[in-house]
């Protein structure tokens, strides 16, 4: 199955000249009307034998929401119906073009989000200076190609993993919106202890039975001699998560990923959980507003395969 981007000017242009491609179906993205300039209206594809799939859905990324998790945001309202059209073209050996307004935001995320899942090519769209993917659709169209994948196989309901700020977490706790049936893994800093003597973790006892906490210095590779550390010893709790993870996957649980500002060790916890069991990690490091921890990632990603071969 060949993937193409194109942009509204180029999908018009092939309408007209009568070359648009045989054998495809269209995945076109279009602007919702609080979004839209006078006058806007998407693509009309009907002069054309083709199937069309219409994603209305604005070009805005994570950093536009604060104090909310990505999980909680959702761009597509019909991502599922989204993900069977996919599919469908997929069992039918059409090929797919994706197509927005420019040809580099939305469309570029949903075609790199179908080629990293039918192929493990995700990156070839991200590493292509013309294209700027939408991290947001890329996340939603994979994870909704993985359920896909999972109920056609019959698997139970995919695993969320949250990655929250410290200041996220107390707000959603102090509104009593903190997510129900999940398992948290909380970083904090020792460090901070040396400025603060009250600081401390988060007391997660109110909303969440299932809690590991580590005391955990956000280092890089490069000055962890510097800070008395080697890498065998730091994050030495590795194994330990890892026997969490597992324990909270087969209760059936979602993961909540914290840290004091949601982007390094959180995001390289979610990262290493997710690309254990979906093979998504990709999503997080994908993400401009994540700077995942490597060490964090490696450590942990390399803790669950030996743990939970599979």
């Amino acid at each position: 199955m060949n993937v193409t981007i194109l942009s509204r000017k180029q999908a018009e242009e092939l309408i007209a000249d009568g070359r648009f491609p045989e054998n495809s179906a269209v995945i076109s993205f279009y602007d919702p009307q609080e979004y839209a300039t006078d006058g806007y209206s998407r693509v009309d594809f009907s002069r054309i034998n083709t199937e069309v799939f219409y994603v209305e859905a604005p070009d805005i990324d994570w950093d536009s929401f604060e104090n909310i998790s990505p999980a909680e945001v959702g761009l597509i309202k019909d991502i599922s119906e989204l993900a069977d059209f996919i599919y469908a073209a997929f069992d039918q050996d059409k090929n797919i073009i994706c197509q927005c307004d420019f040809g580099q935001s939305r469309s570029a995320g949903c075609a790199a989000a179908i080629l990293e899942h039918f192929y493990s090519s995700g990156k070839t769209i991200f590493e292509d200076r013309k294209y700027f993917p939408n991290q947001m659709i890329f996340a939603e169209v994979l994870q909704a190609l993985i359920r896909k994948k999972r109920e056609m196989k019959g698997n139970k309901a995919q695993m969320k993993v949250y990655i929250y700020s410290r200041e996220q977490a107390e707000k959603m706790i102090a509104e009593n919106r903190f997510p129900t049936n999940t398992a948290v893994i909380s970083f904090y800093d020792p460090a901070i202890k040396h400025i603060n003597k009250n600081y401390t973790h988060i007391d997660y006892s109110g909303v969440c039975d299932m809690v590991f906490y580590s005391e955990l210095d956000d280092l890089d590779i490069d000055v962890l001699g510097n800070k008395g550390y080697t890498f065998e010893s730091y994050f030495s709790e590795a194994d330990d998560m890892a026997a969490f993870v597992k324990k909270a996957f087969e209760c059936g649980r979602d993961i909540v990923c914290q840290c004091e500002y949601g982007q390094s060790r959180s995001a390289g916890c979610a990262a290493a959980i997710l690309e254990h069991f979906y093979h998504t990690g990709i999503t997080v490091f994908a993400d401009y507003a994540r700077f995942p921890n490597q060490l964090v990632f490696n450590k942990l990603f390399e803790a669950l395969e030996k743990i939970d071969p599979r």
